[in-house]
């Protein structure tokens, strides 16, 4: 008996390892496939027990399909879908509930079809069954069932019965199953002709056909879970029946006395809840033994509930087949936690009888994706569109249980819009369309658990559908008092742009009074004190007649002319260019140097000679220039310099190397002296740098960097 129990449970691993169920948290029970017709081989004369009643939702023993007449040859019934399904796993449920014992199906088989028309005589592709259960256990030790390929046999058994099995799916796309009725003679009733039922006639009647597609993917979160007792259980209905998805199979303490008695079930983590299912046995025995009980549930690490409620307190039970859907209004605290604790409250002997515990975890929903007409929009709690759009898109989805989002499916209605849902499948695309009138809405969005059962969490957004914005006051006013900033920022701005403009006239003209200051002590101090001296001499020469006093007149008179040449070059605006700057360096460069017997080297390269160079940059850089050769041919000692000239689009390199002396401790920096402080502040004054160091050769090297300004499109 352990060793059937053992394999039992080793395939329903098997089969929850093949669905992909990496945890026991995320699968459970799904819901019976909606049929659309059934038609049968055989139903009785007299109209009452038609094949209509066994897909009708009804567990009553005095109802359902009848075989009396047609129980000693096959039948067959054809159980049409409401539209083709794909799933993984069957799970295939036969209720005889007849108050007359025996009244089962002896041999059957369960076949589908994928024809998009089914009959009798479609193309019919049989169930293997893998595993079966009924609902007394005392058959299952005795061999109460045998499996003959795809055919199930059923032993005599007393009412009611009840029977699932789950067999693979063999094809998908499935559009109807096919119960076969095979005659069959049973091991304990010899001479008796073979018939279709174990009744004392040999008929049967058929309760209920109930099927479910991959029972162990949903929202519930129970399936597989450990169940533990508080107290000693029935050996051969162990605790895990309360959580194997099968609704015929059951358990229930050994307490003859109505001892208290709880069941604890560990959901693995905590979980926030919405609704708990507590089934009742599904063979309509032993209903009061489901009464007066309570429902606990516990955080982890705490024996106090977190939320608990009294269930069936009158005495009251769920019937045959009954179920108490549990959800936080039940109770009282919160509804979450860790652990599920039913706990036994009643008198009666062997309580409580359980078939099936569900829980489902609150779904949440939320919602992303915003579209407006196309457009992306952000949106949290509070959107808002325009009256003139067309449709707004979203999307939904919940984290949940992610192993089985492609199960979950949603509903969406606009509160104050005719109020009506619109459902969402399980892809979670959503689309208002049309936008209601001008006002203010409230968008809700549902989902709904596997078990076809909505959750109670919402999602809500306010909904806000505007006018245009010359009909809203508001807008109108912001409206108005930007035009009004925007007339006073623009005339400020304009204010502000004039007094620039003044401002930088002034600088100008303030710059050119400087430059004439400047230019008129150049020609007081250099070009008046050279024509004095000329003067000078020239009395000189007429009073004594010497050569020596000639040749220094006519050089002291070449002097005066390079340097008023300099001047009116300095202040020609047609040299405002870095071409005509480094030319007029590159001449003074080796005239000086070679009068001073050094070699001068030329390394030029200036790609836009054209470059604007104003008059105060080009005076600055000159003068600099002038005293960095100044102190190479007084202080160098060097027999060459080179003059390096590089441009760039942004800048003016300088730089004039000797071969001389050098300077001690390498890199001068801080370098002291009139020549030169003077470079460095005439290249700050232009707004440039001045570097000296010593040179890889062992002399000196001063360079000078002066950012230009940028060129003007040549466009």
């Amino acid at each position: 008996m352990r060793g059937a129990f053992r394999a039992v449970r080793a395939w329903w691993a098997a089969i929850a390892a093949a669905l992909g169920c990496l945890a026991a948290t995320e699968v459970a029970r799904a819901t019976p496939l909606p049929f659309k017709e059934a038609v049968a081989t055989h139903e009785p004369a007299d109209g009452t027990g038609r094949i209509g009643e066994a897909i009708d939702g009804i567990l009553s023993a005095d109802n359902g399909w009848n075989l009396r007449g047609g129980q000693h040859r096959q039948q067959g019934a054809l159980f049409i879908l409401e539209k083709p399904v794909t799933a993984s796993i069957y799970q295939v449920q036969l209720s005889s509930l007849a108050a007359t014992s025996g009244a089962h199906p002896a041999c059957f088989s369960v076949s589908v079809t994928t024809d998009s028309a089914p009959t009798m005589n479609s193309r019919w592709t049989p169930l293997i069954p893998k595993t079966a259960f009924l609902n007394d256990f005392s058959q299952v030790r005795q061999g109460g069932i045998e499996f003959q390929g795809g055919r199930i046999i059923i032993r005599p058994h007393p009412s009611p019965t009840v029977l699932t099995f789950r067999a693979t799916a063999p094809v998908g796309n499935v559009t109807a199953f096919n119960l076969r009725l095979f005659p069959y003679t049973s091991d304990g009733a010899p001479g008796r002709p073979a018939s279709l039922g174990c009744d004392a006639q040999g008929s049967l009647i058929l309760t209920e056909f109930h099927v479910e597609a991959d029972p162990l993917r949903s929202t519930n979160i129970a399936i597989g879970r450990v169940a533990t007792c508080s107290g000693p259980i029935v050996g051969y209905l162990p605790a895990w029946y309360l959580t194997d998805g099968f609704d015929s199979t059951f358990t229930h303490p050994e307490n003859p006395e109505g001892q208290p008695f709880h069941f604890d079930f560990d959901l693995g983590r905590h979980m926030e809840l919405d609704h708990v299912v507590i089934r009742g046995r599904g063979d309509g025995r032993r209903p009061d033994r489901l009464s007066r009980y309570r429902v606990q549930v516990l955080q982890e690490g705490s024996a106090t509930p977190a939320w608990e409620a009294s269930l069936r307190s009158d005495g009251s039970n769920s019937g045959v087949g009954g179920s108490d859907i549990i959800r936080n209004h039940d109770g009282k605290g919160t509804f979450g936690g860790r652990h599920l604790r039913i706990l036994n409250q009643s008198r009666q002997a062997n309580s409580p009888q359980i078939a099936e515990v569900e829980v489902y975890p609150a779904l949440r929903p939320v919602l992303s994706d915003w579209f407006e007409d196309g457009t992306p929009v952000s949106a949290g709690t509070e959107l808002e569109v325009s009256a003139r759009s067309r449709r707004i898109a979203f999307t939904v989805q919940t984290s949940a249980v992610p192993a089985v989002k492609d199960l979950i499916t949603y509903r969406w209605k606009v509160v104050g819009q005719g109020d009506s849902w619109q459902m969402i499948d399980s892809s979670g695309k959503a689309v208002i369309a049309p936008l209601p009138d001008e006002g203010h809405y409230r968008l809700v969005v549902q989902a709904r658990h596997t078990d076809g059962r909505w959750d109670e969490s919402e999602a809500n957004v306010s909904l806000s559908v505007l006018p245009p914005w010359w009909r809203r006051p508001g807008r109108v006013l912001a409206l108005l008092t930007s035009l009004i900033l925007l007339v006073g920022v623009t005339g400020w701005a304009i204010s502000v742009r004039r007094i620039k403009t003044e401002l930088s006239l002034a600088r100008q003209r303030a710059t050119l009074n400087q430059e004439r200051l400047r230019i008129s002590r150049d020609m007081h101090d250099d070009v008046g004190a050279r024509l004095t001296g000329l003067a000078l001499l020239a009395d000189r020469c007429q009073k004594t007649g010497s050569p020596e006093a000639l040749q220094r007149l006519a050089t002291e008179a070449r002097e005066s002319v390079a340097a008023l040449d300099e001047i009116v070059w300095s202040v020609n605006p047609r040299h405002d260019t870095v071409g005509s700057l480094v030319e007029h360096l590159e001449d003074y460069a080796l005239s000086y140097l070679q009068t001073a017997g050094i070699n001068c080297l030329l390394e030029v390269d200036v790609p836009w000679p054209e470059h604007a160079l104003g008059l105060h940059e080009r005076h600055l850089l000159l003068m600099a220039s002038k005293e960095a050769l100044q102190n190479t041919v007084k202080h160098a000692q060097a027999d060459t310099v080179t003059f390096a000239c590089r441009q760039t689009s942004s800048m003016l390199t300088l730089q004039f190397t000797d071969n001389g002396l050098g300077l001690p401790g390498g890199v001068v920096s801080g370098t002291k002296g009139d020549g030169v402080e003077n470079m460095r502040q005439r290249l700050g004054e232009a707004g440039g740098s001045c570097e000296i160091q010593t040179a890889a050769s062992g002399g000196t090297t001063v360079t000078f960097r002066l950012p230009l300004p940028p060129q003007p499109s040549s466009a």
